[in-house]
């Protein structure tokens, strides 16, 4: 992401455009780069024009503040790879950008030339992503959940719910853990004694703006190397989970607590099945020779074998899985 963005010409002062409103030394700011320095003179501009009854200047300001401060956010985002984040916050700054010129406020080429400077952006977070998600071999980098350290009673049976937050959050969609929270999102998926609805799981996800989510009872090896391939998370459907754990949330599991990263882990579930978060694989899409996995009830990671994988979902073919 670039510091600063370039300007074609000097900035014209307020004054010559009818009036000077102090939106000039911000979008200065804005222009060099120096978002902190922007927030602040967008500040002082706001508390000054309300001094004097100027709802207006105080309104334009307080725009050109939010301007200021999702450039600030985009430049952090990239700066910690979270490219999607990014990505969001650069669209935020445009759209601000945007609504300040709407109101009529002087400066517009200079705000167009802050709109433009957003989509670049938008563009090289883009790109990074991209990258990012071809150097990953497939997914996303998604967090991991212990389903039974939710605040909950019915933790036992919420693997569903937590692979959904789990995809939902490794695409940055807000979405708590809390009891509510929980009571919410399961009033929409979970049916009493019988588990999380596939179908209605993806349309929820759906809804949330995950817009290709497709359920499946006939989900293929491909359809999922696919998904993986396109930047996704695949929430999959299991009767018994194995594997190697690689890793575990806050380095110990709940209901496993003699659980070591390194250790061969296998759980065989009751009829109802279980939920669990494909992340990845490692390996060329046509031969993988592992698959990654956030598994909501050991709370931790797995290393799957191709075959332990398949044996898992019941075989390719009968995968139980929303796939994009």
């Amino acid at each position: 992401m670039q510091q600063s963005v370039e300007s074609s010409g000097s900035v014209e002062s307020a004054a010559e455009q009818g009036g000077s409103t102090g939106l000039d030394s911000v979008l200065d700011s804005i222009i060099s780069g120096n978002f902190d320095s922007a927030k602040t003179s967008a500040h002082m501009t706001a508390e000054q024009a309300r001094g004097t009854g100027n709802d207006s200047t105080a309104s334009q300001a307080g725009k050109a503040w939010q301007v200021a401060s999702a450039f600030e956010q985009a430049q952090g985002a990239m700066a910690e790879q979270r490219y999607e984040a990014a990505k969001s916050h650069a669209a935020n700054a445009a759209t601000q950008a945007r609504a300040l010129l709407s109101t009529g406020a002087a400066l517009a080429d200079d705000l167009q030339l802050i709109i433009s400077s957003a989509g670049e952006a938008w563009t090289v977070a883009n790109k990074a992503a991209e990258k990012a998600a071809k150097e990953r071999r497939g997914g996303l980098d998604a967090p991991m959940l212990d389903q039974h350290e939710f605040n909950h009673w019915n933790n036992g049976a919420f693997c569903g719910l937590a692979t959904m937050i789990m995809m939902m959050r490794a695409n940055n969609i807000s979405q708590g853990s809390g009891t509510s929270d929980l009571n919410a999102l399961a009033s929409q998926v979970y049916h009493p004694n019988q588990g999380t609805s596939g179908a209605q799981m993806a349309s929820v996800l759906r809804s949330r703006g995950l817009e290709d989510s497709s359920y499946t009872t006939t989900g293929t090896h491909s359809q999922l190397v696919a998904s993986l391939d396109k930047g996704q998370t695949v929430p999959f459907g299991v009767m018994h989970c194995e594997g190697s754990i690689t890793k575990l949330e806050g380095g110990s599991s709940q209901r496993y607590p003699s659980a070591r990263v390194g250790d061969q882990h296998y759980k065989k579930f009751g009829r109802s099945g279980h939920w669990l978060l494909v992340t990845r694989y490692e390996g060329k899409a046509e031969a993988p020779t592992a698959f990654i996995v956030n598994d909501p009830d050991l709370g931790g990671e797995l290393r799957c074998t191709p075959s332990q994988l398949d044996a898992m979902g019941l075989g390719s073919g009968a995968y139980w899985m929303v796939h994009q």
